[in-house]
């Protein structure tokens, strides 16, 4: 059998590697889980006043550090805790009514007052909406 560079490896050599590989994916999901937990138990101790001033003030953090990403290193990301956040509405939050009309809208979620859309296309990203007011769209 051929590795990735064409160079020979053996069955021996193979099984490692899957094992490795394996062991790599298990261990982050380990870690997202733990991150879904973490975020879940800080929410779960806020009132609503302070989820408002908390979601506030972290998508102001996460508009200025995603701009600096992309700014300083030509590169269009979000933040690890942003992700973690995504996570958590992911599992904690209850599905919503994607519209036919919403193009390239691939997943929405409701959590407490806030819906997250997610929209797929060449690209992808996170928009955030209290009723009808957009309050967050990450680059």
């Amino acid at each position: 059998m051929k590795d990735f560079f064409g160079q020979e490896i053996t069955d021996e050599e193979y099984d490692k590697i899957l094992k490795d590989f394996s062991k790599h994916i298990n261990q982050q999901i380990s870690y997202k889980m733990i991150q879904i937990e973490r975020i879940s138990n800080f929410i779960k101790k806020l009132s609503q006043e302070e989820i408002e001033l908390w979601m506030d003030k972290f998508l102001k953090w996460e508009t200025k550090y995603e701009e600096f990403q992309y700014d300083n290193r030509q590169v269009q990301t979000h933040s690890n805790i942003f992700g973690a956040l995504m996570d958590f509405v992911e599992s904690e939050g209850k599905s919503i009514r994607i519209y036919k009309d919403e193009m390239f809208c691939a997943a929405g979620y409701k959590w407490n007052k806030y819906r997250f859309k997610l929209y797929q296309g060449q690209g992808a990203f996170w928009r955030i909406l209290v009723g009808r007011k957009q309050i967050f769209t990450n680059i």
